[in-house]
């Protein structure tokens, strides 16, 4: 079984990501044990990977309304 730490490193050293790696771009993610569902997405813009927080983007805001949840 893999931790958390062991998964992020394997994306962050996975050749597809090397042109954010070396831009000092890391992967948003969180996976706390409390977690009732995971959501899983690629691509954030660049205001969700300013804010350093995953879904805070207009597609953020597009997911949560279709959830019905808020941030």
């Amino acid at each position: 079984m893999s931790t958390i730490k062991e998964i992020k490193r394997a994306i962050m050293t996975d050749s597809q990501n090397a042109l954010f790696t070396e831009k000092g771009i890391e992967l948003l993610f969180a996976a706390p044990p409390t977690a009732k569902i995971l959501l899983i997405g690629q691509a954030p813009d660049i205001r969700a990977q300013e804010a350093r927080m995953y879904f805070k983007d207009p597609s953020g805001n597009q997911l949560r309304d279709w959830l019905g949840v808020d941030e």
